[in-house]
């Protein structure tokens, strides 16, 4: 019997994929039988985490057709890379969205990376009627859909007080109001 011992450092690769897999095999050159072989797989323990932050440029709108300018902002904060994450806003197709920091391009979120997104909303009548646009963003990833995180931003109605009535004369004197 012999035993062998080693180390092995893992890398971002092995925990991108979830595990570890050793194969080993053992002959002999004196034995005409084929090599012996053993394999051992060992999962990784992976933390996933995304941080998502939605931000509007404005504090407020008036009236239907105004634009309202969104920021998004997705971090990678756990220590796997999160694959083709699926970003679902609740007033904006994916499609209308502007992507940055995706550094190599290749539409995964990898450790640390952050990606933004740049996007605008034109009000409709039925935000107005509802005093407030209220936008949700949810991005999950398919390798992790139990995992998934959003966030929402309401932008008020601007109500406008009433005008003042012109500028007249005042009195005192209760009088003269009858005359």
């Amino acid at each position: 019997t012999l035993t062998y011992r080693y180390e092995y450092t893992t890398t971002q690769a092995d925990l991108d994929r979830g595990s570890v897999l050793n194969h080993v095999s053992a002959e002999s050159p004196d034995d005409p039988k084929p090599p012996v072989e053993d394999e051992l797989e060992i999962p990784a323990v992976v933390n996933t985490g995304m941080l998502v932050t939605k931000t509007s440029a404005q504090a407020s709108f008036k009236e239907a057709g105004e634009t309202l300018n969104y920021t998004v902002t997705i971090t990678n904060t756990g220590d796997v890379a999160l694959g083709r994450p699926d970003i679902q806003d609740s007033l904006v197709p994916y499609s209308s969205m502007r992507l940055t920091g995706d550094s190599n391009g290749d539409g995964i979120l990898d450790v640390g990376e952050t990606w933004t997104l740049t996007y605008s909303y034109t009000t409709t009548l039925a935000d107005v009627a509802a005093g407030r646009v209220l936008n949700t963003v949810k991005v999950s990833s398919p390798d992790y859909p139990d995992k998934p995180a959003q966030d929402t931003v309401e932008t008020p109605r601007r109500t406008e007080p009433a005008p003042l009535p012109p500028a007249g004369r005042i009195t005192n004197n209760l009088a003269e109001c009858f005359e």
